[in-house]
């Protein structure tokens, strides 16, 4: 191994962050000139791979990492994929619209009602105006 003018300076010259091993998620980089292991690594640098549904039961979404298994501890809940159903009918606060997810299964329905709000667009004087509002629940 040489000696180099860095271990009297402090100045490496480094070569690029590279996997530790292929097992690993830790990138390290070595000197050039004298072999030295940056001793400042950098952690967690995970090859994640695609977002998968977790079970096909849920729609969570995870990911792992091609090399050491480890899963994201970052998911991305309520991946749902939506498909609508309208029938038209309106009855008592339900609207004919439906949807259900084409992979859990899971079933909503839109109900929508009618709130007298503050809103700074009203008539003159009023203050106040009716507006409609929507959400879907599940069946």
């Amino acid at each position: 191994m040489k000696l180099c003018n860095a271990r009297v300076l402090f100045i490496h010259r480094w070569g690029d962050w590279m996997y530790a091993t292929s097992q690993d998620c830790t990138k390290t980089r070595k000197c050039r000139v004298c072999g030295l292991t940056d001793p400042q690594y950098l952690p967690d640098q995970h090859r994640w791979g695609d977002w998968m549904y977790a079970t096909s039961q849920d729609c969570t979404k995870t990911r792992k990492c091609s090399a050491c298994g480890l899963t994201d501890p970052q998911h991305l809940p309520n991946q749902h994929v939506w498909e609508y159903e309208s029938t038209g009918n309106w009855e008592d606060g339900e609207t004919g619209n439906r949807r259900h997810c084409t992979h859990c299964k899971k079933k909503q329905r839109e109900h929508y009602w009618k709130e007298v709000v503050q809103i700074a667009y009203a008539d003159p004087g009023s203050g106040y105006a009716e507006e409609w509002f929507t959400e879907w629940r599940d069946e």
